[in-house]
């Protein structure tokens, strides 16, 4: 989440501490309180202490966020508090910074015989670049001010070099590696020092990219996931006083599964990989709810992308979400950075037509599609959501992605001469000999009987497609016997005269 422009998230270094087996990354950070002139130092320090540090942990603040979607992985506990400290610029300079900028490249990008709407925008983004790394800059030269007065004088290195930078009036609101730029709003939330949109940009900080919506080009579209910002499901308390059932105005959601296992959060322990075929129920736990025995998430692969299956309760974090239910992520790439991201599927279900995410008990759904025997499908059935016992049952049956290999290609023995191991779909290994054109028929046969497991909507459509399977497995063997019953001519002999 960004004003006015977007910055994109990476990854950066930690310090990891060895706690009870468990490595936890200490990703505390230097919260730069800056005073710019014109308003007075907000949010009170008190309230900056309890949301950034240890002082407000058990509170629902910064850390217990971080702390539960990155199942225990992430301290931000000894993040510190420097300043109120003169920020030593004003918001004119910041606009006649961006305006020279913008206009130096724009000037430059016309002379290059770049069209004007494309000039526009490029010089906005190399204005927004600059822009943003002088409010960054000049914050770094404030604090080295400001520390220079201390008795104990402190080093940016201790925390990493990561930064927040919490201002005392709107100047911006962005992150990325190792920065965060947040600022006080009286008018808000949001874009005011408010725990979803902190967190949002935090997790910018922490290496999280925007979370997105399958076949979307929007930047935001997950209601589910904080890396949607204030597009998500987020408890508000806007205009009331903190102390209220979001203590810090507003809080969630939470961070879904596949955003966590693309920063390393998700713990493999705690995941049911489907791989193979095959057919079973399991029942999941909530996806942030380390502390209760079983699976948090499912992750299967189709088409060469992992995708989840994750269960979302109206508690803590999502406590503002519609309804209990089960969320499919998978992860995707952004349109546009080209980077990592997590995307949200939807799926027609309950016979109205229209597309949903959220999957209550008795929807069904397949994933993938199961008339392309190579790619896979995945068939999931959410059967209950249990509130009270905290936990969802699922049923799950899996056709695997084919990877056939080259027809002929042994296992054991040789290429040529000898007879070896063949894998063929639908048969595992068995012996034939290299190269053998019955691998063809085999291979016809075997995407026959997978299509028989094959269900829902189209049955004309997949029973020609079947039919078409026999139809070629005939006409491979055809072949075979016509060959085998040619005449063979012998080659003439070499001469061997002279």
């Amino acid at each position: 989440m960004t004003r006015p422009a977007d910055a994109q998230a990476g990854h950066s270094s930690s310090y990891a501490l060895l706690v009870v087996g468990v490595v936890v990354a200490d990703w505390r950070m230097a919260v730069l309180l800056l005073r710019v002139a014109g308003a007075p130092d907000q949010p009170p320090r008190e309230y900056l202490e309890r949301m950034f540090t240890d002082a407000g942990r058990g509170s629902g603040n910064l850390v217990d966020y971080f702390d539960d979607v990155s199942l225990g992985q992430v301290d931000l506990g000894r993040s510190r508090l420097f300043g109120w400290m003169d920020y030593g610029h004003t918001k004119q300079e910041l606009a006649d910074a961006y305006r020279s900028a913008y206009d130096g490249k724009h000037d430059e990008l016309i002379a290059a015989g770049m069209s004007v709407p494309a000039a526009d925008k490029g010089a906005g983004d190399y204005a927004n670049e600059v822009y943003r790394g002088l409010i960054v800059q000049w914050a770094r030269d404030a604090f080295v001010a400001w520390n220079a007065g201390q008795d104990a004088p402190a080093s940016l290195n201790d925390f990493g070099d990561r930064l927040i930078c919490v201002f005392n009036q709107p100047i911006d609101y962005f992150g990325n590696p190792g920065r965060t730029v947040v600022n006080w709003d009286p008018a808000g939330p949001p874009f005011s020092v408010d725990l979803t949109g902190v967190a949002h940009e935090v997790g910018h900080n922490l290496g999280l990219n925007h979370s997105r919506l399958d076949g979307s080009n929007l930047e935001y579209g997950d209601p589910w996931d904080v890396m949607s910002a204030y597009d998500g499901v987020h408890l508000s308390t806007a205009g009331a006083a903190p102390g209220s059932s979001a203590p810090f105005l507003t809080a969630g959601p939470g961070l879904n599964a596949a955003n966590m296992d693309l920063v390393g959060w998700l713990d493999p322990g705690r995941v049911l990989d489907l791989t193979g075929a095959g057919a079973g129920q399991i029942q999941l736990r909530p996806l942030h709810r380390r502390d209760l025995p079983g699976y948090l998430a499912v992750r299967f692969i189709l088409d060469g992308r992992p995708h989840y299956a994750e269960l979302r309760l109206t508690t803590r974090w999502d406590r503002a979400i519609p309804r209990p239910c089960v969320l499919l992520h998978r992860r995707g790439i952004h349109p546009a950075a080209g980077n990592w991201c997590s995307e949200l599927l939807t799926f027609a279900v309950g016979g109205t037509g229209s597309a949903r995410s959220d999957l209550v008990a008795g929807d069904s759904i397949t994933v993938g599609d199961p008339t392309r025997i190579r790619a896979g499908a995945v068939d999931l059935a959410i059967l209950d959501i249990d509130a009270q016992q905290e936990r969802a049952t699922l049923s799950f049956r899996v056709r695997p992605q084919r990877r056939d290999l080259q027809a002929g290609s042994p296992f054991a023995g040789v290429a040529a001469g000898a007879g070896g191991l063949v894998w063929t779909p639908g048969r595992g290994l068995h012996r034939v000999p290299p190269h053998s054109p019955v691998l063809s028929v085999l291979d016809a046969l075997a995407e026959y009987e997978a299509l028989q497991d094959v269900t829902g909507d189209g049955a004309a459509d997949l029973e020609r497609i079947r039919l078409g399977r026999l139809l070629q497995s005939r006409d491979r063997l055809d072949a075979i016997v016509r060959a085998r019953q040619s005449y063979q001519v012998p080659a003439p002999p070499t001469d061997r005269s002279g």
